[in-house]
């Protein structure tokens, strides 16, 4: 369940979890234009949405904050252990 305890099922029916911007890798690539094109046009199949109404300067500022929040040396989790923690199973600090 998502916060607000909101199941989160993507458009092809399987659960979605949001993703961790502080321990995990980023999914669509970590550089600064692929991070802006991610908040720019969403990702289909999610619920990540595209954000259309961000000016340049505004997507550039979001931008710069979500790549800050990436922790320089992220655990090492196997994909089970990704999902246990999502789910709330294991500590969501390293």
């Amino acid at each position: 369940r998502g916060s607000y305890g909101i199941d989160l099922i993507g458009e092809y029916g399987f659960p979605t979890f949001a993703r961790d911007l502080v321990y995990e890798p980023y999914k669509h690539g970590a550089s600064a234009t692929d991070v802006a094109r991610v908040i720019k046009l969403g990702i289909n199949g999610t619920k990540m949405p595209a954000s259309v109404t961000l000016d340049d300067k505004q997507l550039a500022n979001l931008t710069r904050y979500v790549i800050s929040l990436q922790d320089p040396k992220p655990p090492s989790l196997t994909n089970a252990e990704r999902y246990q923690r999502a789910i709330g199973n294991l500590d969501k600090t390293p």
